[in-house]
């Protein structure tokens, strides 16, 4: 399964960028498909991305390119540096603390989810305070100390704040 923080970091170009248009000449189509085949990779680290970046400029040396491809080149290189803002972030202690907190909401939700009566319960992350937030509302006080064991259970090793409230129902 895929991690709810991979989301949150992009790691790869878009393959969309190097879709064909029908007003696409066969060189523009050539050069795209050699265009894909360089930028397929992941693109985790600063140097992969200072890499793709030579690697583009070394391909486009000596080549007259079309507008179309001018566009599309301009397109990844806005997209390398939007790779390079994530990779940046996700390595602050803010983006440290959200990704985990992605992570761990998803395990935690993994285990309350398929519970109706933890339907209206959520669970938020306070970066600032680098805390997680659980909010919402169940029926019964008892509903709620079964998720505060069920986190406790899987302590995220971080403070959890309680803003849960209690709402009997009404039939």
């Amino acid at each position: 399964m895929r991690r709810w923080s991979e989301a949150l970091v992009k790691e790869t170009v878009s393959q969309s960028l190097l879709d064909a248009d029908a007003e696409d000449s066969d060189q523009d189509l050539a050069a795209l498909s050699d265009l894909r085949s360089l930028v397929s990779r992941k693109l985790g680290t600063k140097s992969a991305v200072n890499r793709l970046r030579s690697d583009l400029e070394d391909w486009k040396k000596n080549r007259a390119l079309s507008a179309r491809l001018e566009e599309v080149f301009s397109d990844i290189t806005e997209e390398l540096e939007e790779i390079s803002d994530d990779i940046r972030w996700a390595r602050t202690r803010r983006g440290r603390f959200v990704l985990f907190a992605n992570d761990y909401g998803q395990h935690i939700y993994g285990k309350i989810r398929p519970n109706p009566k933890f339907a209206d319960v959520y669970l938020l992350a306070d970066a600032k305070q680098e805390e997680l937030v659980v909010s919402g509302s169940v029926a019964e006080e008892a509903t709620l100390q079964e998720l505060r064991s069920i986190i406790q259970e899987h302590d995220p090793g971080v403070p959890v704040n309680y803003q849960v409230t209690v709402r009997p129902q009404s039939h």
